[in-house]
C-alpha cells in the first residue's frame, strides 16, 4: 500500500495526524489538499477516494462522509483527481472547518 507522506514531501508539515480518534493517517484542509492533488497527479496516483473530518471547538470528528472511485483504465487518472475536487468543494462552501483524508 502506498502512503501518501511517501509522496507529498514537506506536505507533511501541513498535516493534520488522526491519531487522537484512533485512526492511523493524516488528513489535510482545503487549501493544502489542493497543493498535494497535483503532486499525485505528476506521479499518476489515482486517488481511490477519502473521509471527510470537521474540526469544531478544536476537537477533530469524523462526518461519516466519504467518496471513492473505481479505476478502470488509465483515463481515470485524471477522473480522480476531478471527483475527489469535486467533493471536496461540496463542504467548503459550508461555514464549518473540514480537513480531509485521501486514499491511493
Amino acid at each position: 500500500m502506498i502512503r501518501i507522506n511517501d509522496i507529498i514531501g514537506e506536505k507533511i508539515n501541513d498535516a493534520i495526524s488522526l491519531s487522537a480518534i484512533g485512526i492511523n493517517e493524516y488528513a489535510w484542509d482545503y487549501n493544502s489538499i489542493v497543493d498535494i492533488i497535483p503532486i499525485l497527479r505528476e506521479n499518476r496516483l489515482p486517488i481511490l477516494g477519502g473521509d471527510v473530518f470537521i474540526i469544531k471547538n478544536g476537537i477533530i470528528k469524523p462526518t461519516c462522509d466519504s467518496w471513492y472511485y473505481k479505476i478502470l483504465t488509465d483515463c481515470d487518472f485524471e477522473k480522480s483527481y476531478i471527483r475527489t475536487i469535486e467533493y471536496i468543494n461540496l463542504f467548503e462552501e459550508k461555514e464549518d472547518k473540514y480537513v480531509y483524508s485521501i486514499v491511493l
